[in-house]
């Protein structure tokens, strides 16, 4: 890296095309240009280098201008540099916009996903609810069903009658409350 003094302060100063020089343009007032040109737009450098592909095309077919080939050929060839670098700015523009564009689908599409998600946690939710409320009902019927068969056999029979001792013990194991 090529550090040069800088005869306006007393800072050594990174070479204007490499990049290492961000924090002097901010200490060091005669770098402003180059400050000043981080600020541009796209469209303004494009803007530009069509102004410069223009010049430079003109002065190279002026039939006033004193240029021998080699002039002219070496400011066709920047005209050329030119102008591919406006188009290169401006394909890249549009596919910043482009992916802009589809973020903000993806972006879209991922909150309705989300909320599908919400929907089907709580449709989930619900049918759990269901199942278990289902099974209670289930086992309450179920031990009905037996209290009621237990009393049905119990009808019209002695009370000292093995069945009955057996359906009534079976009556209080079921209507007991368990801990």
């Amino acid at each position: 890296m090529a550090y040069i003094d800088c005869d306006k302060c007393s800072h050594g100063c990174v070479c204007a095309y490499r990049h290492q020089y961000d924090d002097h343009i901010v200490t060091c007032s005669h770098w402003k240009p180059v400050a000043e040109a981080r600020k541009l737009t796209h469209q303004k450098i494009v803007s530009e280098l069509d102004g410069a592909d223009v010049f430079l095309r003109g002065r190279a077919t002026s039939k006033t201008a004193s240029l021998n080939e080699y002039d002219i050929e070496v400011l066709l060839g920047i005209a050329n540099v030119c102008d591919e670098a406006a188009d290169f700015i401006q394909r890249q523009n549009a596919e910043i916009e482009e992916l802009q564009s589809e973020i903000k689908i993806l972006k879209d599409s991922n909150i309705n996903l989300h909320e599908l998600y919400q929907n089907e946690k709580e449709k989930v939710a619900k049918a759990k609810r269901k199942v278990i409320d289902i099974g209670r009902a289930l086992k309450t019927a179920k031990a009905e069903a037996i209290i009621s068969f237990a009393k049905r056999l119990c009808d019209g029979r002695v009370s000292n009658d093995p069945v009955v001792i057996a359906a009534e013990a079976l009556l209080k194991e079921l209507t007991e409350d368990k801990p």
